[in-house]
């Protein structure tokens, strides 16, 4: 899994590639933790999956928890380009009622603004 994080006006774009697992959970929570710490007045987030494969439900769960700390400072999290195998874990997750999902980061950013 590789993640870039950049910044778009205030929000943060999250671009995530490959897979999203329990493999890859804590290297994602470092990087976002860290660049949010460095970047304090980023509130709102766009995640793009577009590049995304694979989720299961460590990756499920590490996007929940990066929702908790965005939250817990006054933001949101979008989910953009979900693919075909993590958009069946978020159906079956029923994650649609707790993430709003966007077909491209641009209509996710228009939404977030």
């Amino acid at each position: 899994m590789s993640v870039e994080i950049t910044r778009k006006d205030r929000v943060g774009i999250v671009s995530i590639s490959d897979a999203m697992t329990a493999a890859t959970a804590e290297a994602f929570r470092d990087t976002f933790v860290t660049w949010q710490h460095n970047e304090p007045e980023v509130k709102n987030f766009v995640f793009d999956m577009s590049r995304v494969g694979i989720l299961d439900s460590a990756g499920l769960g590490t996007l929940m928890g990066a929702l908790t700390k965005v939250s817990r400072r006054g933001g949101d999290i979008k989910i953009a380009g979900l693919q075909e195998k993590p958009r069946l874990v978020f159906d079956i997750s029923r994650a649609f009622k707790i993430f709003e999902t966007f077909d491209t980061v641009e209509e996710a950013l228009d939404a977030i603004r």
